[in-house]
Parts: structure tokens; C-alpha cells; sequence
């Protein structure tokens, strides 16, 4: 029976990374990995520029694939561990709320299966205040295409929010077009009334008894991991390879590049919304925000603060003085929304 550490967490928050260092620190040189079913080389560097893929994880992507994918881990020897990650699953059901339903139990057994089977597991997940993170229109992974086959893997970020928006908001878009509203500024204000980007679900939901699980914060691993990974690899009763620790170091820091705005815009999202009511001015462009990005902050002040924009002609937020100057009551009727 082989030692397997668990890696159980949010969506898109640093899930391979983690797996490829626990291997890399520990000094091993070769993975198994199940999709291949043979012993793979692991890579020095895993990045690709938004995300760290290069590495093959065992990622189990439902819980069927999971059962096989634990089961062939647990009867293959490894001299001191393997690792399997995942996170919340979908359900390839066409109905929105029996899908839903179906993803809880799907992840909800998988958790409760690692939890009676291995002696070691990590839980990398975002704080309820941190869902900011999760906002971007840039997606850092491949998106499964829900409105028609979900087999079809979609890259292009136009594509993948059209395909969202076709989902959950077709009938509101198809108003929004038939009444000409198609420009910049229109098209973050439809994402700002209809989008709730704070209505996430945590893997932590699903996890019950945490007693088994080392707790790491997804704000750790992007800007303080090189300090933390010490008390995780204690936890794990396992010892950091020095000379390894040397080169991740630089493979950290470029990975961390990757997290930077979000995790800024995390940071100083409520400064960002308390300077646009009070006027203080504040420069908005070394944010580098997104229409995504502007469109939590439109939300947050027309759901919080009953406010909003004069934004024709609007194309880029680039200080919070310059949104003061716009603000406006608002005049949406939120109920019907």
C-alpha cells in the first residue's frame, strides 16, 4: 500500500502548483502518473505563463475518475508518496440545479473517501473576504463549455465569457442587444447588474472534520509560500531538500507574477470603493484592471451603496477621482434583476 497525500481545493488557486512542489522539495525525480500509467521525469519548472500545467498532476476531474485514479495510486509502490488533487466537480447533467446538486455529493464523497484513506491531506482554499480573487476576465485554465457540450474544451477568453453569459444570463443579454446596448461601457454594466461575484462555494463547505487536513490559505501560497512550505513539509513529516529549495525559489517567484493583480486587487478593493465615494484620488492604472475587475467594483457600489456610474462613453477606470465624478443614484430596479 503506497503513501498518498491529498491536495483538495478551490477552482483555479494553485492546486498543481502545490502537487509539483511537494514532489520537487522532497527530491524526487520521477512522478507516477496515472494518465500515463508509467513513471514520468518531473519537471524543473512547471510554469506557462498563467498557470504551472507543465507539470501532469493527478488531477481527478469527477469521482468516478477519482475511485480509479486512488485505487491505481494506492497499488502502485512508491518509494515515499504519491499525490492526488482536485477540486469541486461537475456534473455532465443538463439541468443547472440537479448539476449543482449533483457536484456537492460528487465532491462531498470524494472529500469523505480521502479523509478515511490517507494520513496526510492539504486543504488550499480562499476566505470568504477573498472571493475578489476569483474575479477576472482572463481565464487561467481550460473552461468546459456548458451551454452546449461540455466536452468541448474552450482557451479564448471572449469565448469562454460568451459561453458563461449564454448559460446563466441568455435571456437578459438577448434584451441588452435588442436595445443596442453593445458597447464597452454597456457590457461592464450588464456584468455589474447581473453577475454576483461574491456568491463562490468553498471546498471548505464540503469538508466537515479538517482534523485530517493541513488548513493553507490560498494568499499564503501566492505571496508567502517560500516562508510557510517549512511548517507544511512538517506537517507532512517531510524534509525540504536544500539544493531543490534553492531553484524552486526562482520558479516561485515567477509563478507568483502570475497572482499579482488579483491578489492586489484583493487587497485594496475596499480602499478602491471608499475612495470613489469620498473623491480622494487614487490611480487606478497600475491595477491594470479588467472590465471584469470594473464591473465588481460598479456592482459594489450600486448593490452596497445604491450608487452608480455615468459611464457612456466610459472605456477604461483609470482613477478613483475620476469614477467620483461619475456617480450617480442608482436607478435600476434591483428586484427585477
Amino acid at each position: 500500500m503506497s503513501n498518498i497525500i491529498g491536495v483538495v481545493t478551490d477552482p483555479a488557486v494553485g492546486g498543481t502548483f502545490l502537487s509539483w512542489t511537494l514532489h520537487y522539495l522532497a527530491g524526487h525525480r520521477q512522478t507516477y502518473s496515472v494518465a500515463h500509467d508509467d513513471w514520468i521525469d518531473l519537471v524543473d519548472d512547471p510554469t506557462t505563463g498563467i498557470n504551472a500545467h507543465n507539470f501532469a498532476s493527478n488531477q481527478a476531474t469527477s469521482l468516478t475518475k477519482f475511485d480509479l485514479m486512488f485505487d491505481q495510486l494506492v497499488h502502485t509502490q512508491a518509494k515515499s508518496f504519491h499525490s492526488i488533487y482536485f477540486h469541486q466537480y461537475s456534473s455532465t447533467n443538463a439541468d443547472k440545479a440537479v448539476r449543482h446538486l449533483q457536484s456537492n455529493i460528487d465532491t462531498s464523497n470524494a472529500v469523505r473517501h480521502l479523509q478515511s484513506n490517507v494520513d496526510k491531506g492539504i486543504i488550499l482554499s480562499l476566505n470568504d473576504h477573498q472571493f475578489l480573487y476569483q474575479v477576472g476576465y482572463k481565464n487561467r485554465v481550460g473552461y468546459s463549455k456548458k451551454y452546449t457540450d461540455r466536452n468541448i474544451i474552450l482557451t479564448d477568453s471572449n469565448e469562454i465569457f460568451d459561453d458563461y453569459i449564454d448559460y446563466f444570463f441568455k435571456d437578459s443579454k438577448e434584451k441588452w442587444d435588442k436595445l443596442g446596448l453593445t458597447d464597452i461601457w454597456d457590457k461592464r454594466e450588464f456584468i455589474a447588474l447581473n453577475i454576483n461575484f461574491k456568491k463562490t462555494v468553498s471546498i471548505n463547505t464540503e469538508i466537515n472534520n479538517t482534523n485530517k487536513f493541513y488548513v493553507l490559505n490560498c494568499m499564503d501560497l501566492f505571496t508567502t509560500f517560500d516562508i510557510t512550505v517549512y511548517k507544511l513539509f512538517e506537517y507532512l513529516n517531510l524534509i525540504v531538500n536544500p539544493d531543490r529549495f534553492k531553484k524552486w525559489n526562482i520558479v516561485y517567484a515567477k509563478w507568483k507574477k502570475v497572482h499579482y493583480n488579483r491578489v492586489r486587487f484583493v487587497w485594496y478593493f475596499n480602499s478602491i470603493i471608499a475612495n470613489i465615494i469620498t473623491g480622494k484620488a487614487m490611480d487606478l492604472t497600475s491595477f491594470d484592471l479588467d472590465i471584469m475587475q470594473e464591473a465588481a467594483i460598479q456592482r459594489e457600489l450600486i448593490y452596497a451603496h445604491s450608487l452608480n456610474l455615468k459611464t457612456w462613453q466610459l472605456e477604461k477606470f483609470t482613477n478613483t477621482k475620476q469614477l467620483h465624478n461619475l456617480l450617480e443614484p442608482n436607478l435600476h430596479n434591483l428586484n427585477t434583476i
